[in-house]
């Protein structure tokens, strides 16, 4: 009799420390999942802050460079195409990054959050087929504009190789910024499928 009491009592020794084990383990899995959520958080403000600098661009190419293309004689065909432009790439960048910054961290399955993080990532390399082609439309147009509309040729000249200088740096950062995205995407991706 003795024998099961003492039996009886390890055994509920046993179920309680299974059960403190239980709690520790739920609660290290909720730590865990706040960790990796507040780590892709920061990690996705970063994405933010590059779709953020893409509208300010465009705001400034629409705005300023207009108002220089007008200044060099460019025509009002020109400046509306450039308007139409710039436009595009608003609009692509909010579309591709609209699922993304609906998405709330707190609540959301991480799977659907990988989702669409491929999802960016595929329309992002999609938009290279459409926009390395729409900058050579562009450059050309503004050239044959430009030299075609100015008497003297020299300066001419130089504006549109000061232009194929910038658009080279700004193709340099563009890439930078694609690339750092890009990256960030696949850390995300990579702490989710990893979870």
């Amino acid at each position: 009799m003795t024998e099961n009491i003492d039996m009886n009592k390890d055994f509920e020794e046993m179920r309680a420390q299974i059960n403190l084990l239980r709690e520790k383990l739920e609660n290290q899995e909720i730590v865990n999942d706040k960790m990796l959520r507040d780590s892709m958080k920061s990690k996705l403000k970063t994405i933010r802050h590059r779709e953020i600098i893409s509208y300010f661009a465009v705001g400034y190419v629409i705005t300023f460079g207009n108002l220089a293309f007008h200044y060099l004689g460019n025509s009002i065909y020109f400046i509306l195409f450039n308007t139409l432009m710039m436009l595009g790439c608003a609009y692509f960048t909010y579309r591709t990054h609209r699922k993304v910054n609906e998405t709330d961290l707190t609540t959301s399955d991480l799977l659907t959050v990988a989702k669409n993080l491929k999802q960016l990532k595929k329309d992002y390399s999609d938009w290279m087929l459409i926009g390395y082609p729409a900058i050579i439309v562009w450059f050309l147009f503004f050239s044959f504009e430009l030299y075609t509309r100015n008497a003297d040729h020299k300066f001419a000249l130089s504006i549109i190789v000061g232009c194929l200088v910038g658009a080279i740096i700004g193709g340099i950062i563009g890439t930078l910024m694609r690339h750092k995205v890009m990256n960030t995407c696949d850390e995300v991706i990579r702490q989710i499928e990893g979870n």
